[in-house]
């Protein structure tokens, strides 16, 4: 193999010109958006993981904006109904993108790579711990809902939206009067945040 490289620029060359890398935004907002998958991973990847397998995606806004969405797999102890559909889910997605190679997993997520397809992101309250004082807070997370190919029609709806039931509230509340009561605290507000990215139980 010849190769010619007395055109190719290096970093000694004239046009050497350091590139400003915008900082990364995260997507927050539920809605309908075009996204890009810009790559995957999965927990394979992921150094002293110990969670529910999955396969992730990067997706990119037109804006450029990020969502980091993950597909959990399928596991020995879910029930067919569960099972099926993780599966569906999945490959409903895949297929939206533009994917035909179903045979083989790794070919169909590079396939995947790169394609743009349009999605429904919703949000979802959960109780979650602060990091550095273990106070039990109230998050909530953008999720992926559901997809449509390119040039479909596809709307989002606030009904998919989903905050914490009154029961999962009174367990939260519970929780937290005894983090006040253990740090000896006046505090009695409830603390909300939300996630940029994967610091989700589920």
């Amino acid at each position: 193999m010849t190769w010619n490289l007395n055109e190719v620029e290096t970093s000694n060359n004239k046009n050497n010109n350091k590139k400003e890398y915008k900082k990364v935004e995260w997507l927050k907002t539920p809605g309908a958006y075009t996204v890009t998958i810009n790559g995957w991973t999965d927990d394979e990847h992921e150094e002293n993981y110990n969670g529910s397998p999955f396969i992730g995606f990067s997706l990119y806004t037109e804006d450029g904006r990020k969502n980091s969405t993950r597909f959990y797999k399928p596991k020995d102890t879910d029930k067919p109904t569960s099972s099926e559909f993780k599966r569906k889910l999945l490959k409903e997605f895949l297929v939206n993108a533009g994917v035909t190679v179903f045979d083989d997993m790794d070919k169909a997520l590079n396939q995947a790579t790169g394609k743009r397809l349009q999605c429904v992101f919703c949000t979802e309250e959960y109780v979650g711990t602060d990091r550095e004082t273990n106070e039990p807070v109230i998050r909530t997370a953008l999720k992926y809902k559901f997809s449509k190919k390119m040039g479909q029609t596809i709307k989002y709806d606030a009904k998919y939206n989903k905050t914490l039931s009154p029961d999962q509230h009174k367990d939260f509340q519970e929780l937290h009067k005894i983090w006040l009561d253990s740090n000896k605290s006046n505090d009695n507000g409830v603390v909300y945040e939300s996630d940029d990215a994967d610091n989700l139980p589920f």
